[in-house]
């Protein structure tokens, strides 16, 4: 068994990578026929709905709870709000793979909407995984989806994404938890309206965040790049490598822990912060607008912003970080604000 097992695969992943090949050298079907179908949810306590999207396009219009989720991966996903009380989804599909179309409602709790490649083909051994959607699904750019949510205030958001593209505008809830696998990943949101969670946790790719003002933060990064602007409230951040750059809309708060890679944290004039190093074989470069201060080689230091009235610790192994003033007095402005520092003696 185990020995016909071990020619078995081997020849299934050969055959496979042929078929790739020849799709490369002798092209693909293109999808010339799109048709179209749709569905709407029946309004009663509870309602689901599955279909799997091929070589047309799909609509649906679902009501709209106080708990939102998206799942979507391997499309490319636009969601933006307009001024309607139910939530509609469009998904066109022209690749040459199928996509999954789940909505789950769960009486007016909750709003579940999947978006996903239908995969008939898919085994994983040890650390190995292989998809035949990796090898012949198509672009996620031929995938696309629109989703419309209504100008309301959620209690809860939840969004994941395993891979594509996703703009993501007009979603305001108090909590909020996304997960990003990999690929490109905007988010924005009015931050004239505070949130009292923001739970971001990613693997790789891209990610940009603006309007994040909330009470809490909780950031989780393995590799990639994140930006985050308008950033408020107290918050942890962990990352494995990388680079992360944040924009403080008030005074920082919180712990950043770091094995390698990039941070650079940007903070208003009237930040009241006192950060507190603790540095492996990394480095930490301060600027106050008038001067510039490095720290590293091994010790814990501080630098202090203003009164000190709330702390920020930072624990690095290596990498770099960088704190500085934004730009958002005139230029030349400078306020005096850095109380105190300790000088790192061992700085070059």
């Amino acid at each position: 068994m185990k020995k016909a097992l071990a020619t078995f695969l081997p020849l299934c992943i050969i055959g496979f990578v042929g078929f790739w090949i020849s799709t490369m050298f002798l092209g693909t079907v293109n999808v010339t026929d799109i048709g179209s179908s749709s569905a709407k949810d029946n309004g009663e306590d509870s309602w689901s709905y599955s279909r799997t999207v091929k070589s047309e396009t799909f609509t649906a219009e679902v009501a709209s709870n106080p708990d939102i989720e998206l799942n979507i991966a391997d499309v490319n996903a636009v969601v933006e709000p307009y001024d309607g009380v139910n939530i509609l989804v469009e998904v066109k599909n022209t690749s040459n793979s199928a996509l999954k179309v789940s909505l789950d409602r769960k009486g007016d709790k909750s709003t579940k909407i999947t978006i996903k490649n239908d995969t008939f083909f898919n085994f994983g051994f040890g650390l190995f995984n292989f998809n035949v959607d990796w090898i012949f699904g198509g672009n996620s750019s031929q995938k696309d989806v629109l989703i419309k949510v209504p100008r309301v205030s959620f209690d809860s958001a939840k969004i994941s994404q395993g891979s594509g593209k996703s703009n993501i505008s007009g979603i305001t809830a108090l909590k909020n938890d996304i997960d990003i696998g990999s690929g490109e990943f905007i988010f924005s949101r009015d931050k004239s309206v505070a949130a009292k969670e923001f739970e971001i946790d990613m693997g790789s790719g891209n990610a940009t965040f603006s309007g994040m003002t909330t009470e809490k933060y909780d950031i989780d990064l393995g590799s990639g790049s994140i930006t985050l602007s308008d950033l408020t409230g107290t918050g942890d951040i962990d990352i494995g490598s990388g680079n992360a750059y944040f924009n403080f809309l008030d005074t920082p708060k919180g712990r950043l822990d770091m094995g390698s890679g990039y941070v650079n944290f940007t903070v208003p004039h009237s930040a009241n912060t006192k950060f507190n190093f603790s540095i492996g074989s990394g480095s930490i470069v301060v600027n106050n607008g008038t001067s510039e201060e490095k720290f590293g080689h091994h010790g814990d230091k501080s630098y202090t912003f203003g009164t000190g009235s709330e702390e920020f610790e930072i624990n690095l192994g290596s990498g770099k970080v960088d704190i500085g003033l934004n730009s958002l007095q005139p230029a030349g402005y400078y306020s005096g604000i850095v109380v105190s520092y300790t000088p790192d003696q061992d700085a070059n």
